[in-house]
């Protein structure tokens, strides 16, 4: 196998020989991982924040694997697999390094996060709509802001009553708040 092979194709993990399937997610790993005839005793992943994205998830499932004797390994790690047998190997530098790498993961899936919701705040409060129009509502189509984009025909959606939706949310809103009905009273009278 050359590198080519790897490199973006996804499939190269298939021409490897290993006995156990690549099948299922972290709740059966961590199943199996329980059973006294487990088929493995080592548990390697690409980088230790493919694990999980927050440290407290991926530090639970590795404690997980530890007390049922699993070694969890990253490919992106030094590691090894041996010890000589008299002294205990140090892990000191390992797990400093793998806390880093996850507090890191940990910071950009919040700042992305954070991001991506003050990119929605600012797209609503421009009136701007994003996804499918709740009842009641419909999509109008209005020229893109940016005028490159707009250039090239892209548009943003705003929200408009829609004329037969509309009067019924209208409806349903002053049953509930002036009549102070039910859902199910009001259920039953649209029915």
């Amino acid at each position: 196998m050359t590198c080519e092979d790897c490199s973006s194709h996804g499939h190269a993990h298939e021409q490897f020989d290993i006995p156990v399937p690549r099948d299922g997610g972290i709740q059966d790993l961590l199943a199996e991982a329980r059973r006294p005839d487990r088929r493995f005793d080592f548990v390697i992943c690409e980088s230790i924040e493919r694990i999980s994205r927050f440290t407290h998830t991926g530090t639970t499932i590795e404690h997980e694997l530890q007390q049922h004797g699993v070694r969890l390994l990253a490919a992106d790690e030094p590691f090894t697999l041996a010890t000589n047998g008299i002294r205990k190997q140090k892990v000191a530098t390992q797990v400093l390094t793998r806390r880093v790498k996850q507090s890191i993961a940990e910071f950009y899936v919040t700042e992305m996060l954070e991001k991506s919701w003050d990119g929605f705040a600012v797209h609503t409060e421009a009136g701007y709509n994003v996804g499918k129009p709740p009842y009641g509502y419909r999509a109008k189509p209005v020229p893109h802001p940016v005028p490159a984009k707009r250039a090239r025909g892209h548009k943003k959606t705003r929200l408009e009553p829609d004329p037969i939706q509309g009067p019924v949310v209208q409806k349903i809103f002053r049953w509930r708040w002036e009549e102070n009905l039910s859902h199910q009273a009001i259920a039953d009278r649209l029915n």
